[in-house]
């Protein structure tokens, strides 16, 4: 493989020795494991592995990279293997989430009647994902700019990798993939377990929103009467406990949480504008009526692929509003800008009747979808 950098020259390739534990699920869907691996018998977790790779690094640094941002891969030429890396924010990859997501549904939904097919369940998984891709309707395709192949074949249900004793991987209905010489490897999404910080966390059981937009819904849930504690925590996680990994996570989760309560607290405790606080309200209320709409859409069993692309596009710019406007929110003690709280007083003037008419057609004409 090339790769180039954004200027089109080509980036060195190098040969980098790492734990094997660090980079074995990068390769946990190709046909072919690298070979280059040096055994610790002593202490088996420190065994490493040689592999080729690409010092990217330099260009976080050039594109003033922020934390979570990161570089998206361009294919240029598919038969000589070259590709060329660009900048990617996450405020970009987050705006994307919901349409990758929908994606995602719609190659679901477009591979079942390929279970039957023989030709399709005995190729590869490259010539699979191709004729997947080449059978969508363009309309699915041309407002999603990144693809990733482990995040969608996380993301099935019905489908599983699998390896052949003959090499090569593949996709297979899990009904099928018990006969044959195969050796199996599920390909649900998995709970990793993360037991990190809160966003950490939030990433892992895949949430509709992120930890500085959750504590400036905390900060208006505590200095209210609005709403109580715990309709918002039955909205927000729905039930008790079932979206994580493990016992372990739970805790790691209520400890992280019980800190953000105690500096909330103290946060509260100090007076603030009568007009940020309304504001910061009044996005909170837009955020919780879109996870509204998100749960009633997961109850009724409505992908996001069978929305029509009008309502989608509607639900990921509200989504955008929220998460841009509560990270504001979240830094209590920072002063806004004058110029940030003019452009949301106009811009929530166009977001609240927007939201309306977006409840109204989901709650309305769900029997459509």
């Amino acid at each position: 493989m090339i790769f180039l950098d954004p200027g089109g020259n080509d980036i060195q390739k190098l040969k980098q020795t790492f734990f094997i534990q660090d980079v074995a699920s990068f390769y946990q869907y190709c046909g072919n494991f690298p070979e280059e691996i040096k055994i610790n018998e002593k202490v088996p977790g420190k065994s490493c592995m040689t592999v080729t790779a690409w010092d990217m690094s330099s260009y976080y640094k050039k594109y003033d990279s922020k934390p979570k941002d990161s570089l998206l891969i361009d294919l240029v030429d598919y038969e000589k293997g070259v590709f060329q890396v660009r900048p990617y924010s996450s405020k970009q990859f987050r705006s994307d989430r919901l349409r990758r997501r929908a994606l995602y549904l719609a190659l679901a939904t477009q591979m079942d009647p390929l279970s039957q097919d023989k030709k399709f369940c005995s190729a590869g998984l490259e010539k699979q994902l191709l004729r997947v891709l080449f059978s969508m309707d363009p309309k699915f395709l041309k407002d999603v700019d990144i693809f990733s192949v482990t995040d969608f074949l996380e993301s099935l249900q019905e489908w599983t990798v699998v390896g052949c004793e003959a090499g090569g991987v593949q996709m297979l209905p899990a009904w099928k993939s018990e006969s044959g010489p195969f050796v199996r490897a599920s390909s649900r999404r998995v709970i990793k377990g993360e037991l990190g910080s809160l966003n950490e966390i939030f990433q892992d059981i895949e949430l509709s929103f992120d930890a500085q937009e959750f504590k400036s819904i905390l900060y208006t849930v505590m200095a209210s009467d609005k709403y109580k504690l715990e309709t918002v925590f039955f909205l927000l996680f729905g039930g008790q406990g079932e979206l994580f990994k493990d016992k372990k996570q739970h805790e790691v989760f209520y400890g992280n949480l019980r800190e953000m309560l105690f500096a909330i607290c103290e946060d509260l405790k100090t007076k603030e504008s009568l007009l940020i606080s309304r504001l910061r309200e009044q996005c909170v209320d837009v955020k919780m009526s879109l996870v509204g709409v998100l749960r009633y859409l997961e109850d009724q069993e409505v992908g996001l692929e069978d929305l029509p692309s009008e309502i989608l596009n509607q639900i990921v710019e509200l989504d955008q509003f929220c998460n841009d406007a509560l990270r504001h929110f979240s830094i209590r003690n920072e002063p806004l800008e004058l110029k940030f709280i003019r452009d949301l007083r106009v811009a929530l003037k166009v977001v609240e009747p927007q939201l309306a008419l977006l409840e109204e057609e989901i709650y309305s004409q769900i029997s459509i979808y």
